[in-house]
């Protein structure tokens, strides 16, 4: 966590400006600032990526949602505070300046083999479980035997237990 001031008086101006980096911008689902003002005169000022995101009073816990078009690998947050009355002084201090990614990961296909032995012939049954963390539309789930389709269907997002028979 970090801490920061700010300050702005008619003849001297303190910012703090914040570097962090994304990972994974493709799988990024949303990222959001997040910080505790403690002291506040005047407005609190944040520019992201060069683009002014924030100019307002601000106290207690505060919560930014960063717009999502304008993160890149690389980002910049400057913090700075209004200009203050003629001879004043504007100040914001801020605690525990974080930032927040949120991902959603999808596993949109996956491959399982598995090798049966000579003495293992005859009909057989698979069995799995389908399970998903929201309600899609649906999603279509394609089983191949040696390279041969046996199951095709669309399954809802119903947690449940599936079979498919396997004929010689």
């Amino acid at each position: 966590a970090i801490s920061l001031t700010v300050s702005k008086t008619i003849f001297k101006e303190e910012t703090k400006e914040l570097r962090f980096n994304i990972q994974d911008l493709t799988n990024l689902n949303k990222a959001s600032l997040f910080f505790f003002v403690g002291e506040a005169k005047g407005n609190l000022i944040i520019n992201f990526n060069g683009i002014e995101i924030f100019n307002d009073k601000a106290s207690g816990l505060k919560t930014i949602t960063l717009p999502k078009g304008y993160l890149e690998e690389t980002n910049i947050l400057l913090f700075k505070a209004s200009s203050p009355n003629f001879f004043g002084k504007n100040t914001y201090t801020l605690r525990d300046v974080k930032v927040r990614e949120e991902f959603e990961l999808t596993n949109t296909k996956e491959e399982r083999t598995f090798v049966l032995s000579a003495s293992e012939t005859g009909d057989a049954e698979l069995s799995f479980f389908a399970f998903c963390n929201q309600a899609p539309a649906g999603s279509r789930l394609r089983i191949f035997l040696n390279k041969e389709e046996i199951f095709n269907n669309v399954l809802g997002c119903v947690s449940s237990e599936k079979n498919v028979e396997i004929k010689e």
